[in-house]
């Protein structure tokens, strides 16, 4: 999964998570352990197993919780193909 962080205000963790529909309220670890820490602009290439681990799933996203307090605010754009 590709993410382009084009602002961060507060720093967050992030990792891939699957899902078996576009409505999906539940979404399954994919990341095998694969956690970013984001608190900077770039450009992150996040491994996942959404499509190789077994199950599969058809849609990808990202989780993102904040690394201190409870809130976080970052922007920009992402791509559950990498690039």
């Amino acid at each position: 999964v590709y993410m382009s962080v084009k602002g961060v205000q507060h720093a967050f963790a992030a990792h891939v998570v699957g899902a078996d529909n576009n409505y999906s309220t539940t979404a399954h670890d994919c990341s095998h352990g694969y956690t970013y820490s984001i608190s900077n602009v770039g450009v992150y290439r996040m491994r996942n197993w959404v499509h190789d681990g077994s199950p599969s799933y058809p849609y990808a996203a990202i989780y993102a919780a904040p690394n201190y307090g409870y809130e976080f605010s970052a922007w920009g754009q992402w791509s559950p193909d990498s690039v």
